[in-house]
């Protein structure tokens, strides 16, 4: 007769649980947004080639969004790209709200790509 140890350590030598998997592939993505100084702030471009209909959907989005949240961004729009820059006017800087604004936009610009 086995032990309860013996039973557990045959379970899981047998297991998928513990065996490495190469199925997901594991990657860091880089942030699209950068650090700009003075003040401290987010800025990101969004290219929308041939697609008025996606960058309009992806301004009209995020203008939405940011009315919702109460935080507000510079949009500024050339031909067929979208350059948004944003930070907490109160400080300055950086903050968790922000991080929040660009999470969403990217979200956005996702969603705006399936137009």
């Amino acid at each position: 007769m086995k032990s309860v140890s013996g039973l557990m350590v045959e379970y899981f030598n047998n297991s998928q649980l513990l065996r490495e998997s190469r199925e997901v592939p594991i990657t860091v993505k880089k942030s699209e947004w950068s650090v700009l100084e003075k003040p401290e702030r987010f800025a990101r471009a969004y290219e929308f080639p041939n697609s008025p209909d996606s960058l309009s959907f992806f301004v009209e989005e995020l203008l939405q969004f940011q009315e919702k949240l109460g935080h507000h961004s510079k949009i500024t729009i050339e031909k067929d790209k979208v350059t948004v820059e944003v930070y907490t006017h109160g400080i300055d800087r950086i903050t968790d709200l922000d991080k929040e604004f660009a999470r969403e936009a990217d979200l956005i610009f996702r969603d705006s790509k399936e137009l």
